[in-house]
């Protein structure tokens, strides 16, 4: 037998056959060594620690599989935060009195204060902006007052027209969070969830009656679904992927067409780089047909609107473009500011969030998992780009105001968050305990010490700080003319009969005056 054989010759099985599949010439010619005297083979010394690159690619794909809350879960969570933002926020800007809550007060009560912008010698601005996505909620808030007390009507539309608007902010902003969770993993979806909830920018932009506030929250919405068109989001092989991709594409193109035409006409500067992208991935035709259909409705509808109030027919956008770019008498009569300006602002209102936000592009770029080219990290930083060109042309303008910047305030919050999950991978392989050391619960990594951990901790407790002392200063410093008109309301005018008693209320500069016309029943404009 075989193993009788081997054993007379003094082989072993495993000898013979490694001599019979590797044999050398100088065994052939019997001056080898015998496989008796071959010396045995050097172990392999135990494979060494994951190289940093590994260890960053593990640590990214913990932060992707991460926990975040569900899709309604961060609605609800958003809409709480503009809730309270529509109750207790303050009226930041003038404008947003003369400009728009006069002429609101017009479309409802009849009679208000016009600004030149509303002249027809000028029509700057367009009611159609006010008469479609706002107005009907005002109308049923100031009903639903009337119905408990005939003198609340107005505070109550007031209200409740701002709770509307911070509830299409709350939406938009869940869209863009659902998209980041998808695309970018849940840690990098949480930390935009808490940005997007809690900063201070956004407390007062998402509630506020502005065509900048109207076309960041359409601007959100177009972001969303340029993110969810991105390769990698959507199954293109299957029949349901392509329909979902197409309407993402659609969704992406009306809502930043309406950002531009319904809102501020300058946004169309945010969707310059889904635009381009668009238009390479899936041609002109389309991508043209799309805006055409969304261009042809909303000029239409907001035309007719127009021509209705200013009894002649208007472009209203049209004539704000052409007196803020091709007039001599632009905006530069209302101030000059130094290029620095949107900087310190954005440092005011976003301070954390949009220090992390200036360094995404960076770490999207070189964190990035061990599959992705540098390719497909420049693609991934792509949606954040609107924000920065967005800034650069602001502040390239020699008027500036902080309203202007709200346009990407969303996105600043949707860049912080992937900042931080991508900075977090990189403090987690470098200073975190190996993988085989990390402790485990239901299967999802949770360190509790570990110094990835820590600078999570660090962020989102820096945050919550600095976000609810400049909430607080702005409530406490500035919230003088809702307080009073609040308390005039309700411990005098509620008490007074709606038509024999007057009461003059004098008001020390005009801008002070605020919404008074939305907290008293009539308000004598007399000097």
């Amino acid at each position: 037998p075989v193993h009788l054989r081997c054993a007379r010759l003094g082989t072993s099985w495993e000898d013979l056959v490694w001599s019979r599949r590797m044999p050398s010439t100088r065994q052939r010619r019997g001056s080898g060594p015998t496989a008796r005297e071959r010396p045995a083979a050097t172990p392999k010394p135990p494979s060494s620690a994951p190289s940093l690159r590994r260890r960053v690619d593990a640590a990214l794909a913990r932060a992707y599989s991460a926990w975040s809350p569900e899709t309604m879960t961060a609605f609800r969570i958003i809409a709480l935060a503009r809730v309270f933002a529509a109750n207790a926020s303050i009226v930041t800007d003038c404008d947003e009195v003369f400009n728009y809550w006069e002429p609101m007060h017009y479309i409802l009560q009849g009679f208000g204060q016009q600004t030149w912008e509303y002249s027809p010698l000028f029509a700057l601005r367009s009611y159609a902006f006010l008469l479609f996505p706002y107005a009907p909620f005002a109308t049923i808030g100031q009903w639903v007052g009337e119905m408990f007390d005939a003198k609340n009507g107005k505070m109550m539309g007031f209200f409740l027209c701002r709770q509307a608007i911070g509830a299409i902010s709350a939406a938009t902003d869940t869209a863009l969070y659902a998209a980041v969770r998808e695309r970018y993993g849940g840690l990098a979806a949480r930390f935009t969830l808490l940005f997007l909830a809690l900063a201070p920018g956004l407390f007062h932009a998402s509630v506020a009656l502005l065509p900048s506030s109207f076309a960041m929250a359409l601007s959100t919405l177009g972001l969303a679904y340029w993110i969810r068109s991105r390769p990698g989001t959507v199954p293109p092989q299957t029949q349901g992927g392509q329909a979902h991709l197409h309407s993402y594409v659609a969704g992406a193109v009306c809502s930043f067409a309406a950002a531009s035409l319904y809102g501020w006409p300058f946004a169309i500067v945010v969707a310059l780089p889904a635009a381009l992208d668009l238009l390479a991935r899936f041609g002109i035709i389309r991508v043209f047909v799309y805006a055409a259909i969304a261009a042809a409705a909303l000029l239409a509808s907001s035309v007719v609107v127009d021509t209705h109030y200013y009894g002649k027919p208007v472009v209203a956008m049209w004539n704000l473009v052409q007196y803020n770019v091709f007039s001599s008498k632009g905006p530069e009569l209302y101030g000059i500011e130094p290029a620095s300006f949107y900087i310190k602002n954005l440092l005011v209102n976003f301070h954390v969030a949009f220090a992390m936000f200036l360094l995404a592009p960076a770490a999207v770029l070189l964190v990035r998992p061990l599959k992705r080219s540098v390719l497909d990290g420049l693609r991934e930083t792509l949606p954040l780009t609107g924000a920065f060109l967005w800034i650069a042309f602001l502040s390239a303008l020699p008027h500036k105001e902080e309203r202007f910047g709200s346009v990407c305030f969303p996105v600043i919050a949707a860049g912080a968050g992937i900042a931080v999950a991508r900075t977090n991978a990189v403090v987690d392989a470098l200073f975190g305990p190996p993988p085989a050391e990390r402790p485990r619960q239901n299967g999802s990594f949770v360190s509790v010490d570990s110094p990835g951990a820590l600078f999570l901790w660090t962020i989102a407790i820096a945050f919550l700080v600095l976000s609810a002392a400049r909430t607080g200063a702005m409530l406490y410093n500035y919230g003088a003319p809702n307080t009073v008109y609040s308390t005039l309301y309700a411990k005098h005018l509620r008490h007074m009969d709606p038509v024999g008693d007057d009461v003059n209320i004098c008001v020390g500069k005009v801008p002070n005056k605020k919404n008074a016309r939305h907290f008293c029943k009539a308000v004598n404009d007399s000097p």
